[in-house]
């Protein structure tokens, strides 16, 4: 029989060594897991994953961006006279306006001529980023074709007698020496959805196709 002086001793070790056990909060069930061990189970507090940095202000994504994914995406469609939709063919402002379209506010004219001449910024060739138009004199004295500049000296355009939609370059002799000037329409423009789709309208006089000449066209300078 163990002694009372013993019991009363071991009585006060046990009861303060709970008492130190309970001050230490326990692990909360949600960031615990209990893992197999040797003999049971041991309690293993689950470490919480880094947090991601919240990026303030955000920017938009990149309109020209976005024109340009869209221009490339219509690459190998066929050129047609008065053509404004992928699936049955484009001329050269119509392309551009289906590329546009819903990405900017302002409607954009049906013809390359009407274009080159609006209110937006002109841009100095050495100037131009993704997204702004190119205009081109390809017949006569006036503006007759329209490209939209992609970067890196290129544009993407409704080619004539390619008969289909390709890139060239601006530095090429052919289109060095026709072009006139460049338009940027995307600033301050931001993106806007279309509330209600337009009439097609006319198409650009300056791709007007002679039927005598076949896919070529008169707009014979474009390539």
């Amino acid at each position: 029989m163990t002694p009372r002086p013993v019991r009363l001793l071991f009585a006060t070790v046990a009861a303060w060594t709970l008492g130190a056990c309970a001050t230490v909060p326990p692990t909360p069930a949600s960031h615990a897991i209990a893992l197999p061990d040797a003999g049971g189970f041991r309690i293993e507090p689950l470490r919480e994953p880094p947090r991601k940095p919240e990026i303030a202000n955000a920017p938009e994504p990149d309109i020209g961006s976005e024109i340009v994914m869209r221009a490339l995406g219509l690459l190998g469609k066929t050129y047609r006279y008065g053509g404004n939709a992928p699936d049955t063919g484009f001329d050269c402002s119509g392309l551009v306006r289906w590329v546009f379209d819903e990405k900017i506010e302002t409607e954009l004219p049906r013809s390359s001529l009407a274009m080159s001449r609006m209110s937006a910024p002109d841009v100095r060739k050495d100037e131009l980023v993704p997204g702004d138009l190119v205009f081109f004199r390809t017949r006569g004295r006036v503006v007759s074709h329209v490209g939209i500049y992609i970067g890196d000296g290129r544009f993407v355009h409704a080619a004539t007698r390619a008969g289909k939609v390709r890139i060239d370059r601006l530095d090429t002799s052919y289109w060095r020496n026709r072009f006139t000037n460049a338009k940027r329409v995307i600033e301050p423009a931001r993106a806007t959805a279309s509330t209600s789709p337009a009439a097609p309208p006319a198409p650009d006089a300056a791709d007007r196709q002679d039927p005598s000449r076949g896919a070529t066209g008169t707009d014979r300078g474009t390539l």
